[in-house]
């Protein structure tokens, strides 16, 4: 049977899967973002495929990625849960891996 309405296909989608309710195309976009920044991946393509600009990705999701993970753990481990600046951080740790690879 065709799709007739995106909507009504997801509603079912998420029904059949036992997701309960509240959860939406954008939920899975921030799940999305979400993964992709724990698993490492590279924040331009990561932005460009959500469709998001590269600053709110990692001020919103920068956290997640393992970088920024390893310094807050190893270099800095009284820091504040402060994502500001995320871009940042995780511009100079990528350029400082690069360098040493």
């Amino acid at each position: 049977m065709p799709v007739i309405s995106v909507k009504t296909a997801f509603k079912t989608a998420v029904r059949l899967a036992g997701l309960g309710s509240g959860i939406s195309p954008h939920t899975l976009r921030h799940t999305a973002a979400t993964w992709l920044m724990q698993r490492g991946a590279d924040p331009w393509q990561v932005a460009g495929y959500l469709g998001m600009s590269l600053d709110v990705l990692l001020n919103t999701y920068g956290h997640h990625h393992p970088i920024i993970s390893q310094m807050r753990s190893t270099r800095f481990p009284n820091v504040r849960r402060s994502w500001k600046g995320a871009r940042v951080r995780l511009s100079s740790a990528l350029s400082l891996r690069q360098a040493n690879e």
